[in-house]
């Protein structure tokens, strides 16, 4: 097993409600890494990952600029969040997490729940997802004014 990292924008990432709708928690210009462990030999998120950290950044440049803007981090060291509900289409993995025992520093940082992540796709038109690309690359942060 080993650790890896997957970033999201902030339009990927939301709160999964019991009906299943989902609510985004942060600014959809935002990044967001999720220090991922026990990810398999070629780094890819498999039922036995689960989420050790979660940094938000308010864009693409604070990212590459290593700004985040609220960093959590488990309660305790047993408070780690297995990845459920795993699918993976077209390359891309959909799952979810408990993030409740997660705690940011920060004491404007929203409190999590129980969040679902869908890789690269934009969780505000759930019916009609449209694929995105992560804006994290030099040429990006360049444009992103």
């Amino acid at each position: 097993m080993t650790n890896s990292c997957v970033l999201v924008n902030g339009f990927s990432l939301g709160a999964a409600a019991a009906n299943g709708a989902v609510m985004l928690t942060f600014d959809g210009r935002a990044v967001i890494a999720l220090r991922v462990e026990g990810t398999n030999e070629i780094e890819d998120i498999t039922h036995a990952s689960y989420i050790a950290g979660i940094d938000v950044y308010h864009s693409a440049r604070a990212y590459i600029e290593n700004r985040p803007l609220f960093r959590y981090m488990p309660h305790t060291k047993w408070h780690n969040a297995p990845v459920k509900n795993l699918v993976k289409d077209r390359g891309l993995a959909r799952f979810e997490f408990e993030a409740t025992g997660f705690r940011s520093a920060d004491p404007g940082a929203p409190r999590l729940g129980r969040l679902r992540v869908a890789v690269g796709e934009d969780l505000r038109a759930p019916l009609a997802p449209r694929m995105s690309r992560l804006l994290v690359d030099a040429d990006a942060v360049s444009h992103a004014g």
